[in-house]
């Protein structure tokens, strides 16, 4: 015992190291590890057969191209997606990796979006911004797989490197690999967060976003990465394309599934942070299914601690942002839709079109941008002759009659399209250039018919001319293919009747909600006889007109055409399939048969 006390040599080897009960900042965590593509460590893991705990990272590369962590509330999802966000960014450039976040658990991923790999994160009351994030995600999706399809033998690690190949088309992606983290799944999967006025199937659409974006994510670098309370949540479509599984502590130790209630009811309780990784993983010949794993701090001061962890964000994100300043190129962020859009902004970015193009090219009108693609929209007004814009005061629709007779102005020129007016209130003055007006006629009594219609009166009187100049463009009866599609029985310019306010025209109309249909009904309902229809109307009349098809709007409306609705009160229109709810100036939902349905802002002339 004597000698034993008196002993200087190497302390005895000590098989157990002590129990994972503190985080490791990520700066730790990274001393030492060899940087590995798409190999990001995140955590911790005790290996009792080796006598040693080290960094343990995840591989999303292979099986393990997605993940999920699943655990009850404060066991520590959130921390680990923050982990995951960091470590990411500080072993990747950010040419190199993204994150795309949707964030319906705290809010707590907000504070890591200055990160240059950081192209956005959406909290769970920004729809808007959440429904962009998935429309970006999707458009991104389908672009990839164009390519890799247009380019056989091409796979993801070619496009890749294609993607520095400023003569390949893959080098418009700005993007490369993509992490599509999901905090919150289980109040994703319910749509009470969504508001009262959403679209019928707008819940669904998501869902199905999301799951197809997992189902093909593998083949086109994006990876999934979602924190959740209950397994059960996630949907077997889903689930089958998660490589992955981390679970903390769980909510419900049933819904871990009866092979793993075993080894999680071995994870301490009250222990933010300590999980179990459910996929072996091979360390010098030994797997490490079913081992503890402690999640890291996401922070770079060197203290493994949470403690004051919100108070780290800001110099993590200075930190990274500093390491990576002299990089040549940059990952966008991802763009909303603007909330102000002038006519040349959109007209810049849609194909250009001169008065001697064809007609199909003249009258593709670009009047504002979609949400889904930041792409114009284009109104082709060849296919589908007649816009019809709903909203209430202010909203926006008296400016779209102002853009859209600008844009087809611009493409045509005064011998190639005719404008008829009704503009009770003169909101429209100066919207049609005197010489694109249609002329006016001289009746048998010696008053003039205008074609400036500014009331009830002026309307009666020009109505039946109106009709009388669309008469010889009915279309005669066994008419070819070939003849329709060149009209050929009628010549002359295209006929537009632009009209301002028609709640005010069937108000003040002998015939009401029939107002002009006796007129107007057959020319509208035909493709073929160069007559365009496009007028504005309050949402409080929306449901009415659309349902009873009366009238030129309700004829117009029956027939297919283009919709736009801007601003109104939900309670205008009953039921969920077309929404009226409030919006800024300028936004609306457009509405188009056989095309998907898309939130837009037209663009403002000067």
């Amino acid at each position: 015992m004597r000698n034993f006390a008196t002993y200087d040599g190497p302390p005895a080897y000590k098989p157990w190291r002590a129990p994972l009960r503190t985080p490791t900042s990520v700066d730790h965590l990274l001393a030492g590890y060899t940087p590995k593509r798409l190999s990001i460590p995140v955590a911790m893991i005790d290996r009792p057969y080796f006598h040693n705990q080290i960094p343990w990272a995840v591989e999303l590369t292979g099986t393990t191209n997605s993940l999920a962590i699943g655990g009850k509330p404060q066991a520590g999802k959130t921390t680990f997606l923050q982990t995951l966000i960091v470590a990411g960014a500080r072993t990747h450039a950010p040419k190199d990796l993204q994150f795309f976040c949707l964030d319906f658990s705290s809010g707590k991923l907000r504070p890591l979006e200055g990160l240059p790999h950081v192209a956005s994160v959406a909290t769970r009351i920004e729809v808007a911004r959440i429904r962009r994030t998935l429309a970006q995600l999707t458009a991104i999706a389908n672009f990839r797989e164009k390519v890799i399809s247009d380019h056989h033998g091409l796979d993801w690690a070619s496009y890749l490197q294609e993607r520095h190949n400023p003569q390949h088309l893959a080098s418009r992606d700005p993007y490369s690999d993509i992490v599509f983290i999901i905090d919150g799944w289980d109040n994703f999967t319910t749509d009470d967060w969504l508001p009262d006025d959403a679209i019928q199937g707008e819940h669904d659409k998501y869902i199905e976003q999301v799951t197809s974006l997992a189902r093909r994510g593998a083949n086109i670098g994006i990876h999934l990465a979602i924190g959740l309370n209950r397994w059960t949540a996630l949907r077997t479509t889903i689930r089958s394309s998660i490589g992955l599984k981390i679970d903390l502590s769980p909510a419900d130790i049933n819904d871990t599934g009866i092979e793993l209630t075993r080894v999680v009811n071995e994870i301490p309780p009250k222990s933010p942070g300590r999980a179990l990784s459910t996929h072996a993983k091979d360390y010098d010949g030994i797997e490490d299914a079913y081992m503890h794993l402690m999640v890291g701090a996401p922070r770079l001061d060197g203290l493994d601690t949470m403690a004051g962890i919100a108070q780290t964000f800001a110099t993590t994100v200075a930190t990274i942002t500093e390491q990576w300043k002299n990089e040549t190129s940059f990952p966008p962020k991802m763009e909303m839709l603007p909330a102000h859009l002038s006519y040349a902004d959109v007209t810049t970015k849609a194909p250009p079109a001169k008065h001697e193009d064809p007609e199909h090219l003249r009258w593709s009108l670009p009047v504002g941008l979609m949400e889904s693609t930041l792409e114009p929209l284009v109104l082709n007004v060849m296919q589908d002759p007649h816009v019809l814009v709903f909203g209430e005061n202010d909203s926006g629709k008296t400016q779209d009659l102002h853009t859209i007779a600008k844009a087809i102005t611009d493409r045509n020129t005064p011998q190639q399209v005719k404008f008829v007016v009704i503009d009770y209130d003169g909101d429209l003055e100066g919207a049609v250039p005197d010489e694109y007006m249609a002329p006016s006629a001289t009746l048998n009594d010696g008053t003039v018919a205008s074609t400036y219609i500014r009331n009830s009166l002026e309307l009666e009187k020009s109505a039946p001319l109106i009709r009388a100049g669309l008469e010889p463009r009915r279309q005669p009866a066994n008419v070819s293919k070939e003849d329709r599609a060149r009209h050929s029985w009628w010549s002359g310019p295209e006929i537009v009747l632009l009209c301002d306010d028609w709640h005010q025209v069937i108000t003040q109309h002998p015939l009401q909600y029939s107002a002009l249909q006796a007129e107007l009904a057959e020319f509208i309902e035909s493709r073929t006889s160069g007559f365009h229809f496009i007028a504005a109307c309050h949402s409080a009349q929306f449901y009415t007109l659309t349902s009873l098809n009366k009238g030129a709007l309700g004829v117009a409306w029956n027939r297919g055409g283009h919709v736009l609705v801007h601003s109104g009160n939900k309670d205008e229109y009953p039921g969920k399939e077309i929404p009226i709810r409030k919006r800024r100036p300028g936004e609306a939902l457009y509405i188009r048969r056989r095309q998907q349905r898309d939130t837009v802002q037209i663009a403002q002339l000067p």
